[in-house]
């Protein structure tokens, strides 16, 4: 040990104050050295070791070394120590949590040594495991609260547990109240709490566990009395496997249940039970099975009736909504093993493929979000109450809705897209329609191209300089891109990165979300953007969803028929706008290379239109024949004020504003006026194209 040398410390130094700790470790456990942020450290360097996993320092060892500026103690989980495994609790809910997966409570675990962090309700307890399961066990399993924060861990190999010495947001760690190796010894898991962590669960009856046989099989029999009969096969199945897991001798208690289904067969029932081998299936699902059933507050196998309740037919979690429900929260839990195996139940029991469920979480999760959890009976709407539609860039975006841009290859998509967000964040028209907009902030995801590309473009067109493209308080444009120096990963459709995606509009106050490209965002995330009915469901989504909160274009490429996006029908029919960008067919002519041709195909808010622009060294400008639409607005409320008329017309506008405007603006200035969220015109009912003030 001589050859440790203390970077921190002098051998001199006196001990941390926890350090006499160490003559109670049980001797069997291996030590990982740490610094004050809980990470493995080297203890010659006090650098961090990331291989501490072979580098464990036995506890007669451990306890004659230096301090070296060691300031905390972690335990080597897993075989390493002995068969040593952490069940870790780590956040508010884990409580129920724990009961929802063990079917009992926390107070079902013997005592055993156990350490907490100082945090309110944070502590783990530390359980040795028989060698003959240590070859079955995954290294790790954990559960989420509502919240989404992991609450609820077992930790084993290659997993260490920081239980001694300094915690970086406490005054330090300690022994729990009577959990000291002083004062116990680590006790053995019950195998039933080892399950979870088995790669192939093997569910064993109390009656070889050597437990209490009569007390198990009396909390599945009351259970079980909750539970109304299954006529579905999967259900009956999975209440068959839950008493084959408590004991042999609850099968007569089956057949008696089973006697209620429509399909009652004995010797089908007494076959099954023979087969029960290895399912992972538990009495924790006895109890969520009878809790949905009765809808009372089942304890101990005991329910607690508060009052009457509805009575359900079936168990929702066991059918296609309630499983889709469950995908839905594990999804935004971020527990994707959850999401995983819920997904092959779907597709064993129901024959559903990817796209199918996809399309009924985009849709479940639309539902959710946009409110419509009690729908309307349906009597006709209000419509006084429905919200007009405003432009976000005149002539181009609608607030709050879908817009598409389409175009081949190198028609230049992506530098239109980042002149659209130029203009809503200078607050100044664009191209042919020259109407200032309140100043906006972008999201630009460049799923596409990537980040290297994007950024080329933006200093073509003299942007990235300009203080609302760098970080700083004028910051208005962001970018997501794959970029591995920032640690980045491309952004796609998958609903986990959607729901990311509207949390971050929402808390940034996003006003335009722009995604290049939606082949890219589609296929990255494993959906085909050709399948029709997944495309209208993930667009709906974001109509309903997304749009709630900002404004969304999406960038697509051309598509094999004439005139039509590629990919799905959906890209064109769901967007309320859709612009089509083409180049000349003369390549050859140098001077064409720069022209385009614009078309508003669909313009839910006003006409279709067509005009040209030039595209030259990172500048956009219309040509010199293309007319541009202005607002004269405020000329419109002069005349209206300088009139005695109550009304007037579009010829009206044309003979008396000064100065004179074109026609295009002036039918532009008053259809705005009438739709925007606070009119200041409206139509004079019975007299086309006559108009008065909104007074």
């Amino acid at each position: 040990m001589s050859d440790w040398i203390n970077p921190v410390q002098s051998p001199s130094d006196p001990l941390p104050t926890w350090w006499h700790e160490l003559d109670n470790l049980p001797t069997q456990w291996k030590l990982v050295p740490c610094n004050g942020k809980k990470t493995p450290i080297d203890p010659k360097t006090g650098h961090p070791l990331s291989s501490w996993p072979t580098q464990c320092i036995p506890v007669e060892e451990f306890k004659i070394f230096p301090a070296t500026g060691i300031q905390a103690v972690g335990v080597a989980l897993g075989p390493a120590s002995g068969g040593l495994l952490a069940v870790d609790f780590d956040a508010e809910g884990y409580e129920a949590v724990f009961w929802e997966v063990y079917g009992r409570p926390i107070t079902d675990l013997p005592n055993s040594v156990s350490w907490s962090s100082g945090k309110p309700g944070r502590k783990q307890i530390a359980f040795s495991v028989p060698e003959h399961y240590w070859g079955q066990l995954r290294n790790r399993k954990s559960w989420s609260n509502q919240n989404g924060n992991t609450c609820l861990e077992l930790r084993w190999d290659r997993h260490q547990s920081v239980f001694l010495g300094t915690h970086p947001e406490t005054s330090g760690y300690n022994w729990c109240s009577g959990g000291s190796p002083r004062e116990l010894a680590v006790a053995e898991a019950p195998e039933w709490l080892l399950c979870p962590l088995m790669d192939q669960p093997q569910v064993v009856s109390m009656s070889r566990l050597g437990g209490d046989v009569s007390e198990e099989c009396n909390r599945a029999r009351n259970l079980l009395k909750r539970i109304l009969p299954r006529d579905g096969y999967d259900e009956w199945m999975q209440v068959g496997m839950a008493l084959h897991s408590v004991d042999d001798s609850l099968l007569k208690d089956w057949i008696d249940w089973s006697k209620g289904t429509d399909c009652f067969d004995e010797n089908e029932c007494v076959k099954k039970w023979s087969s029960f081998k290895g399912s992972g299936i538990s009495i924790g699902t006895l109890h969520h099975i009878a809790k949905e059933d009765s809808g009372d507050q089942v304890e101990n196998g005991h329910a607690s009736v508060s009052g009457p309740k509805s009575v359900k037919p079936v168990t929702p979690a066991l059918k296609w909504g309630g499983i889709i429900s469950c995908m839905l929260q594990a999804i935004e839990d971020g527990n994707q093993d959850l999401e995983m195996e819920l997904r092959a139940t779907i597709m064993n029991t129901y024959r559903r493929s990817d796209q199918q469920v996809d399309a009924a979480l985009f849709k479940l999760h639309t539902k959710n979000v946009a409110g419509y959890k009690k729908i309307a009976k349906r009597s006709g709407l209000d419509l006084s109450l429905i919200k007009a539609s405003e432009w976000l860039i005149a002539g181009f975006v609608i607030k709050n809705d879908l817009t598409l841009i389409y175009g081949d290859a190198g028609s230049g998509k992506t530098t239109v897209a980042l002149g659209l967000a130029n203009a809503l964040i200078q607050g100044v028209g664009f191209l042919d329609y020259q109407i200032r907009n309140p100043p906006g902030k972008v999201l630009f995801i460049a799923s596409d191209s990537g980040a290297q590309p994007l950024l080329s473009a933006l200093q073509d067109m003299n942007m990235v300089d300009q203080p609302e493209y760098r970080e700083g308080p004028s910051k208005r444009f962001y970018v997501w891109a794959s970029d591995p120096d920032q640690m980045m990963l491309a952004w796609d459709v998958c609903l986990a990165n959607c729901i990311e995606l509207q949390s971050f509009v929402v808390q940034n106050k996003i006003d335009l979300v722009i995604i290049d490209s939606a082949k890219a965002v589609f296929s990255s995330a494993g959906i085909d953007y050709s399948d029709n009915n997944l495309v209208t469901a993930v667009l709906t989504y974001f109509k309903q969803v997304i749009c709630a909160s900002t404004s969304v274009i999406f960038i697509n490429h051309d598509g094999r028929d004439k005139g039509a996006a590629a990919g799905a029908k959906a890209w064109k029919e769901i967007p309320s706008i859709v612009h089509q960008i083409k180049r000349p067919a003369d390549t050859k002519n140098e001077g064409a290379k720069s022209f385009r041709e614009w078309t508003c195909v669909k313009n839910r808010l006003g006409s279709e239109r067509q005009f040209h622009y030039l595209l030259a060294d990172g500048v956009l400008a219309v040509t010199q024949a293309t007319e541009v639409i202005g607002s004269c607005i405020d000329e419109v409320l002069r005349c209206f004020h300088d009139s005695s008329a109550g009304e007037m017309s579009l010829n009206d506008f044309r003979q008396r504003l000064v100065p004179p405007f074109s026609l295009g603006t002036i039918k532009n200035t008053l259809t705005n006026a009438v739709n925007c969220s606070k009119p200041l015109l409206k139509r004079v009912p019975g007299k086309r194209g006559h108009y008065r003030l909104n007074s």
